[in-house]
């Protein structure tokens, strides 16, 4: 029998417990658990062996990945349209989008404060991204929008899954939009295809590309946010993404 493990099932670890326990009770319920700042001192060595041991191990993993795969960009011209952009794709596609851009150097990012993401946090830093906002649905998420806004409006650059954090899959949320249309950053949609993958437990049924195996990376024409026009622009954003 083969057992799968993913970053949702690091919640059971003890620095996590408290907020699985929550969950089990009362789904709805949104409880805080240890964030990455929060973790009590007698769980740190097991924390920080945790992160930054998963951290790099995703980290070579998917450099092997992108080692092996025969990687294929078309539409590249979009991605000097613009001095800087939204990079934009479904949530099944974060491991292909990893493999497809291996380095984010002067992007900043939003990611989820919980403590089970620090591996995440840990590869993100390991790819180059110059800057982690720590916020999400339910944990100070609004703030840390705002604060990603700001950045963006100074020049950076991000990565949004429109469907994230928790879905449902491929159904598109209006976030992502009121941050383009509030910066003025054009989003940028990118669809990938793989010739062979397996799929991993979850929501989003993430894509991982086998060994050896052909991604075509289609980059499409940015799509400029305004604010009196978000449902349309909401629209041509699913269509592009496929």
């Amino acid at each position: 029998m083969t057992t799968h493990f993913s970053l949702s099932d690091a919640a059971l670890l003890p620095w996590n417990r408290t907020a699985a326990a929550s969950r089990s009770r009362s789904a709805p319920a949104r409880a805080p658990g240890y964030t990455v700042d929060s973790v009590p001192w007698y769980l740190l060595p097991g924390f920080w062996l945790y992160g930054y041991g998963l951290g790099l191990l995703i980290w070579v993993f998917l450099r092997l990945l992108r080692l092996t795969c025969r990687i294929e960009y078309r539409g590249e011209k979009w991605l000097d349209a613009h001095p800087n952009y939204i990079l934009s794709a479904w949530h099944s596609q974060i491991i292909l989008g990893f493999i497809a851009f291996p380095h984010f150097r002067d992007y900043i990012m939003m990611n989820h404060p919980l403590a089970y993401m620090k591996p995440m946090h840990v590869f993100l830093s390991l790819i180059g991204v110059k800057r982690l906002i720590l916020g999400s649905t339910g944990h100070n998420g609004r703030a840390a929008a705002v604060e990603l806004t700001d950045c963006l409006r100074r020049g950076a650059s991000t990565v949004m899954m429109p469907d994230g954090p928790r879905g449902p899959a491929h159904e598109l949320k209006k976030g992502v939009l009121h941050i383009s249309a509030h910066s003025g950053v054009p989003i940028l949609p990118v669809r990938i295809e793989t010739s062979s993958m397996w799929r991993l437990p979850g929501w989003d049924r993430k894509q991982v590309p086998r060994l050896f195996a052909r991604i075509v990376v289609h980059i499409q024409p940015p799509v400029q946010v305004e604010p009196g026009r978000i449902d349309e622009a909401a629209a041509v954003l699913a269509q592009r993404l496929g």
